[in-house]
């Protein structure tokens, strides 16, 4: 994975790393060069090969309207076997875990 995205990006990767908790897509996040960013990845056999190509033209769109969104950095048909999409990867907490930690969603 650290090869492909290199040579897609043209920029040395570090700090490759599976994130948890996506639900439907793998999550990795990268340092390529200076940039901090987060690849979404389709699983191996996914049913709509599509998918990723309308998130990321949705992320554009969204951007476009003013809508603050991580920045689109490439999207294509196939990164080592899949289709997927790289954006800016900004600070922050992800759902599950405020979901988890906090009290006014405890079951």
């Amino acid at each position: 994975m650290e090869a492909a995205l290199a040579a897609r990006l043209d920029a040395a990767v570090t700090g490759l790393r599976r994130l948890s908790g996506g639900a439907s897509r793998e999550t990795w996040s990268f340092d390529a060069g200076d940039r901090a960013l987060i690849l979404r990845r389709e699983p191996p056999g996914s049913p709509d090969p599509t998918a990723m190509a309308r998130e990321a033209a949705l992320l554009a769109s969204a951007a476009a309207a003013g809508v603050p969104v991580p920045a689109l950095a490439d999207h294509g048909d196939d990164l080592a076997g899949a289709p997927f999409l790289i954006m800016e990867r900004l600070p922050g907490e992800t759902i599950p875990r405020r979901l988890l930690r906090d009290d006014r969603f405890a079951a």
